[in-house]
């Protein structure tokens, strides 16, 4: 979901630190393509290189004048080029390789002041429809094992869903969205497709479908809602601010109506001071959100309610942006623009328990319909269910007919004038 701008604190561009020019000119990440600057590591899909001394990615960075301090940064970045924003005063976040990777925004997270970011160098992928279709198949793959049914606000085009049905094939889909869907009834059996609003009356009424044997609560029904009415190219930002108000206090009504055994909601909270009761639940972090979001899905059994302070949790959303999500963390494997950056490693880790929650019946099945050749040579270091599912999530996640869209990073040429400090000759010569 797109954001309104935010009349906040700003922190004026300055020139970027040495290092952070060096990473994104040298030859091993980075390489111009038509007017445009691409960053990533590209190659075939592989285990990500040995930690440890980064050898001679270190000595390029002394060659060129870094102190040795600067010259582990610069191996850290062509590690992880989504990284190569982060901040000077959070180079030393990079030097370290986490084995954990948080999912879920805790109340004891750090925090940090918010400011305006306009203008300044960002590295992070964005990559809405990925993002998407990653949380889904990370509530399904937590909470729909002995459920049936899904029913899903705010569905449309519903491109994907074919798809995850492939993943979650015990489960029916019910999408509701009064705009144009690319998906329909007729054409797959598990699909029921409603093209209209979603209200109170349609959430009373699929309420009686959605009952068990024990009652309400015995429920098997998941419900999903990726629900905006408010638009930020169309309404102004006080606009804004109010459709997302309602559209969470709909949200609620609806999992209040439907009692779902789980609910998967869009998240976000006023930028006002102040405090916010809303559903309680797990605060499940954004895998290719926007470099700034402060959106989140909010996983709920919508049992309680709790109070959010709204400034805390933007200041956490913050801190987690510009260092949590430029960190490095172990990956399964690297190549086609993935990194060691928490994205890189929020997609293996959440296709990863999918894959580990297979029964072996289902991981054949879903073998067959991806075309995966399984490996099963003493020399196989990668699992080929995950990378045929990381490959096909690509086309699953771009438009229809689109083609070419990927993990790197692309940044206007133009747009280092306002970055660079010294020569791009001196880079050339030493590393393009």
């Amino acid at each position: 979901m797109a954001e309104p701008s935010k009349k906040r604190p700003r922190h004026d561009q300055t020139l970027l630190p040495k290092v952070t020019e060096v990473a994104l000119h040298h030859a091993k990440i980075s390489k111009e393509v038509g007017g445009m600057r691409v960053l990533g590591v590209r190659g075939h899909l592989r285990p990500p290189e040995s930690q440890g001394p980064e050898g001679s990615d270190q000595k390029d960075g002394e060659a060129l004048g870094l102190s040795a301090s600067d010259a582990a940064v610069l191996a850290s970045m062509l590690r992880s080029p989504h990284s190569i924003q982060i901040d000077q005063a959070d180079f030393s976040e990079l030097l370290e390789v986490r084995q954990e990777l948080p999912r879920v925004l805790a109340e004891c997270d750090p925090k940090r002041p918010y400011r305006e970011r306009k203008g300044q160098l960002k590295t992070v992928v964005h990559w809405g429809q990925r993002k998407l279709l990653l949380s889904e198949i990370e509530f399904l793959t937590l909470h729909g094992t002995d459920c049936n049914r899904v029913i899903y606000a705010g569905a449309a085009p519903g491109t994907h869903i074919p798809f995850l049905t492939c993943f979650f094939p015990h489960l029916e889909f019910v999408l509701v969205d009064p705009g144009e869907f690319r998906v329909q009834s007729s054409e797959r059996p598990k699909i029921e497709v409603r093209r209209e609003f979603f209200t109170a009356e349609l959430a009373a009424s699929l309420r009686q479908r959605a009952d068990g044997a024990g009652g309400p609560r015995d429920s098997r029904t998941l419900f999903i809602s990726d629900v905006r009415t408010g638009d930020p190219k169309i309404h102004s930002k006080e606009q804004v601010e109010a459709f997302v108000a309602k559209d969470m206090a709909m949200q609620q009504e609806w999992v209040r109506l439907l009692v779902p055994r789980r609910a998967m909601l869009k998240f976000r909270l006023p930028w006002a001071a102040g405090a916010t009761e809303y559903l309680d639940g797990e605060v499940r972090l954004p895998v290719w959100g926007p470099p700034t979001t402060t959106e989140a899905r909010l996983m709920t059994d919508g049992v309680s309610t709790k109070s959010y302070d709204n400034t805390g949790y933007e200041q956490q959303m913050f801190y987690f942006n510009n260092v949590t999500r430029v960190r490095r963390y172990r990956t399964a494997m690297i190549g086609n623009g993935l990194c060691e950056s928490y994205d890189s490693a929020a997609e293996l880790q959440i296709l990863g328990g999918f894959v580990a929650s297979l029964s072996e019946s289902r991981r054949r099945t879903l073998e067959e319909v991806l075309g995966v050749e399984v490996d099963q040579s003493p020399s196989a270091v990668l699992d080929p269910l995950l990378e045929a599912l990381f490959r096909r999530l690509s086309s699953e996640s771009s438009a229809r007919g689109a083609k070419g869209r990927h993990l790197l990073t692309v940044l206007p040429m133009g747009m280092r004038e306002k970055w660079l400090g010294f020569a791009e000759g001196v880079l050339g010569k030493h590393l393009i």
